[in-house]
């Protein structure tokens, strides 16, 4: 078989190149210029093919490149800004997978809300956002604080936070921009990142972030998440709700799922933020294989190129968590190596010493992460803090 896989980021970064086996089909990876550095290998059914800049119009071509001689058979995206482009080119070339239509259900927050909601599934209340004028209509309609943000947005960025009292020359919008205003639901937020194989969850799990999840980056806090326990209540009531929020939105056979919720506290009422038929970011990528001992997507792209479901089992019963600590105002000037804390699987450096840093602008921006496991979800959020701490302490910069 001939398969294309869209691989925009860092093979350093994400493992790319660990997910072709070294079968009888080719693995093509369509992968930006400036990482070219970045993808090499030796592995004989393994081709890299590179676009001067990462657009639909030089995805196109290549993928016309690649189809002329052998019609390409699957197509597998794994970026999120990847999805729409992915399923316009399997309409394009007829490769089996998801089309455009669905797969802009899962990109457009407005049309994604609209479309849960109409099923009854409870969502904040929101509105589609074109002009200022909408702003203004929806200031008029809405008394409390609101979450503006691209309608078609990632890694939390681009966010606005709206209070009544906010004047519309305060808000930029960019020319011919699409957004979506939603009202601010003050919950814990949690993330949900799954694994559909057939009618089957291959694998469900839940982590509660670390405050508000995306928008903690806008005041410079670090952000992460730590796994819930799975015995209680309310992990068992979020499957339930995975599993019923499945059979409503279309989805191929076997798909990634990075879910999002609200849950009041006291009552454990759920509310929908968003999803995204991907791998979550952060570190949840790691996090997934140290539970199941799978790479996500080389279990994923199993499934598609064999349409056989892949048996995952738990290698530990530990519980799991991150954090990002977010880049400070100045220049870099020192980062350490290690981190004196027990439990930690996974430390990824991101940040270089000697570069200037002018804060975050993105949930998914830091100069490191950390991973830890332990037995419950409150150490592990002790160990997170403790870290936090630590790392306050040890990284440094000059103003």
């Amino acid at each position: 078989m001939n398969i294309v896989i869209l691989s925009p980021l860092s093979n350093s970064y994400i493992g790319a190149l660990t997910w072709a086996p070294v079968d009888d089909n080719t693995y093509t990876y369509l992968v930006s210029a400036r990482l070219e550095h970045n993808y090499q290998t030796t592995q004989a059914n393994i081709k890299i093919i590179t676009v001067p800049e990462w657009n639909y119009p030089n995805l196109l071509h290549a993928v016309t490149t690649i189809n002329e001689p052998t019609p390409i058979n699957h197509l597998i995206h794994y970026d999120e800004h990847d999805v729409e482009v992915a399923a316009q080119l399997r309409e394009v070339f007829n490769i089996p997978g998801q089309r455009l239509a669905e797969a802009t259900l899962y990109r457009n927050k407005f049309l994604m809300k609209q479309y849960v909601a109409q099923h009854g599934i409870a969502v904040p209340k929101y509105q589609e956002v074109l002009s200022l004028d909408d702003v203004a209509t929806w200031q008029a309609n809405f008394n409390g604080t609101s979450i503006l943000k691209p309608i078609d947005g990632a890694g939390a960025k681009g966010i606005t936070v709206l209070t009544p009292t906010t004047e519309l020359a305060e808000i930029t919008l960019e020319a011919g921009g699409r957004y979506i205003i939603e009202e601010y639901i003050d919950w814990p937020l949690y993330h949900v990142d799954g694994f559909v194989q057939g009618k089957q969850l291959a694998y469900v799990n839940t982590s509660k972030y670390l405050g508000q999840g995306g928008i903690n980056y806008l005041s410079q806090q670090n952000s992460g998440s730590v796994e819930i326990d799975r015995t209680t209540a309310l992990a068992s009531k979020i499957e339930v709700y995975v599993k019923h929020l499945l059979t409503i939105l279309p989805h191929d056979d076997a798909m990634l799922f990075h879910l999002e919720v609200f849950v009041e506290p006291d009552t454990e009422t759920i509310y929908f933020c968003e999803i995204g038929n991907r791998l979550g970011g952060g570190r949840i990528n790691e996090e997934l294989h140290d539970r199941y001992g799978i790479w996500p997507i080389k279990s994923y792209l199993h499934a598609v190129i064999t349409n056989e479901p892949e048996v995952v089992v738990p290698k530990n019963d530990s519980l799991h968590g991150f954090i990002f600590i977010a880049p400070e105002h100045g220049r870099l000037t020192a980062l350490p190596a290690t981190v004196p804390v027990d439990g930690i699987y996974d430390y990824h450096v991101f940040g270089k010493v000697g570069k200037v840093y002018d804060g975050s602008n993105s949930i998914n921006q830091a100069v490191v992460a950390i991973s830890v496991r332990d037995t419950t979800a409150a150490i592990v959020y002790a160990k997170l803090r403790e870290i936090e701490q630590y790392l306050a302490t040890t990284i440094k910069y000059t103003k």
